[in-house]
């Protein structure tokens, strides 16, 4: 017996939705909205957006300091819009997270229906299953960073490989890199292969790709006088206090699949498609679509993922696994659809439940070791674990969520507006905490670890975990009391405080660099000259003592 909800055959038109991926929205929708957290860094974004909207002070983390301290333009520019309408960041979150999640839901809907057979038999959709399930997933559309556009960004390019000449698809991949910089190498490697299985250069997605990473990047030019993000310089070319970054990396990336089991049921799928390709008859192979796109998805998947391996992973559960494992999971599509036409086994429209939904909970009880029992709850208690190098999860902000009544109103944000433009900031603080520096707007913020200050992000020094130095915070103070010695601070600030020997040993060790820093983050927006200053990278800042902090 057929499913009535299978949806029409022809690859040109949208599926319909079958009764159990209705139940799969249902389900991820409820964990998207019961796992809402806001991550520390998502505060980053929303004193950047802020300050541009409300506070006159352009798109800049302190007034008149140009640096890119974000990682992601896609997630920047989406919150601008949102914020732009005077709705409140939770309701933002809420809002993307929500509608993300119902976007991705579809596009895996029609992905299942493009890699399974044309064939009436029900619809099963296993990595739907899997991924609307799955803790981590759910979390992460409702960070408040760019973890709703890494999931929707996999999606896209899963079925751009199966659909190369689709131009919205193709539009999606060359904005991935806006989303996260890492993701240029999943556009170049989807544009290889959509040239290599049609034949013909893609065109459109070499013109979007230039245009949309061209633009920010000239921007990025004359605005920041830089080529890479602030966050490029904080956590590459940096080392681990004991052990290696590859082994941090591959730590990162077994905490992961051991979280979800992601070896058993890739190992049973392998199982599954060799016996297929022994078994499968002339119709059904001519009914099965993409064997070349799911190997392309799983190639994209391992490339982008050898980037956190190889450079130790994040500080964060899964975050910089987000892309490469959904686009892994999404090769998966269609398997068990296939199998329903090759062992022809009796059906009726119970099925899918009763195969899949044990297959949802069962994915729905799975969570990360750091964590004492199922975030469901809402009481579960966050563990730190040495082994992974002091590794955090979504649940431990989850349990410190910051008070919204103390966070600035847009109204007092325009209030606070001609002051700070006329008179600058008055207080100075090494916070952190992204969202305590995020309720004090009239502050000037040099923060403690470096994630917007172009300074610290450029000190060679050891890290405890992935983005955090503990040498940084004493440094943090360092450059605030220069700031505040200064009648004014802007282009000549460091470099004047030197020449007074009035700096601390490595600011005076260090001077070439801080000077040419120092060019950079207190740029003119003169184009010819911030082109030369992009195209010049300091050197790491070598500390010849340890910090005040560090001493006896």
């Amino acid at each position: 017996m057929c499913s009535a909800s299978q949806g029409p055959t022809n690859s040109r038109s949208l599926p319909r939705p079958a009764a159990i991926e209705w139940f799969y929205l249902a389900i991820g929708l409820a964990l998207v909205v019961r796992y809402r957290w806001l991550f520390d860094d998502a505060f980053v974004y929303f004193r950047y957006v802020d300050n541009l909207l409300f506070l006159d002070a352009g798109l800049t983390y302190n007034a008149g300091e140009f640096v890119e301290g974000f990682s992601s333009p896609a997630q920047c520019l989406l919150l601008i819009a949102l914020r732009s309408l005077h709705l409140g960041f939770p309701t933002i979150v809420l809002l993307i997270g929500s509608a993300g999640f119902i976007a991705f839901w579809y596009l895996l809907v029609v992905l299942n229906r493009a890699l399974g057979p044309r064939s009436e038999r029900p619809t099963l959709n296993f990595p739907l299953a899997y991924l609307a399930a799955n803790y981590s997933v759910a979390s992460f559309f409702t960070a408040g960073n760019e973890g709703a556009l890494l999931h929707l960004s996999a999606a896209a390019t899963a079925l751009f490989l199966l659909r190369p000449h689709s131009r919205p698809l193709a539009l999606c991949v060359a904005l991935a890199p806006l989303v996260r910089p890492e993701l240029a190498l999943a556009t170049l490697l989807a544009g290889i292969h959509a040239w290599w299985s049609t034949g013909r250069a893609p065109r459109f997605l070499l013109a979007a790709t230039a245009i949309a990473n061209g633009a920010w990047l000239l921007f990025r030019v004359y605005y920041y006088a830089d080529l890479l993000p602030n966050t490029y310089y904080l956590k590459t070319g940096t080392r681990l206090e004991s052990g290696t970054l590859l082994q941090a990396g591959l730590r990162y990336l077994q905490n992961a699949t051991e979280s979800y089991h992601v070896l058993p049921v890739f190992a049973a799928f392998a199982l599954l498609s060799w016996v297929l390709r022994r078994r499968t008859t002339v119709a059904v192979e001519r009914a099965s679509r993409g064997l070349s796109p799911r190997v392309a998805m799983l190639v994209v998947a391992a490339s982008v993922a050898a980037w956190p391996v190889a450079t130790g992973g994040s500080s964060m559960h899964y975050y910089y696994l987000a892309f490469p494992f959904t686009l892994s999971v999404c090769a998966l599509g269609g398997l068990l659809e296939r199998a329903l036409v090759e062992f022809r086994p009796k059906t009726h429209g119970a099925l899918p439940w009763l195969v899949m939904f044990p297959v949802t909970i069962l994915v729905f009880s799975f969570y990360p070791a750091l964590l004492s029992k199922h975030p469901v709850t809402r009481d579960e208690e966050f563990v730190q674990l040495p082994s992974l190098e002091l590794m955090n999860d979504p649940s431990f902000f989850r349990h410190q969520e910051p008070v919204e009544d103390q966070w600035p109103t847009i109204d007092s944000m325009i209030a606070l507006a001609p002051d700070l433009r006329a008179n600058g900031y008055a207080e100075w603080t090494d916070f952190t905490w992204c969202n305590t520096i995020y309720a004090h707007p009239e502050v000037r913020a040099v923060h403690g670890l470096g994630l917007t200050d172009a300074f610290l992000a450029r000190v060679d020094t050891p890290e405890a975990r992935r983005g955090h130095k503990p040498a940084l915070p004493a440094l943090a103070i360092d450059l605030i009391q220069v700031q505040m010695a200064a009648d004014t601070i802007g282009r000549g600030v460091y470099s004047s405080a030197i020449d007074a020997g009035a700096t601390p040993p490595w600011m005076d060790a260090n001077r070439d660099t801080i000077e040419l820093i120092e060019r950079k983050v207190f740029n003119r927006h003169d184009l010819s000259e911030n082109m030369g200053l992009a195209l010049r990278f300091p050197a790491k800042i070598q500390l010849p003592v340890e910090p005040a902090s560090n001493r006896p």
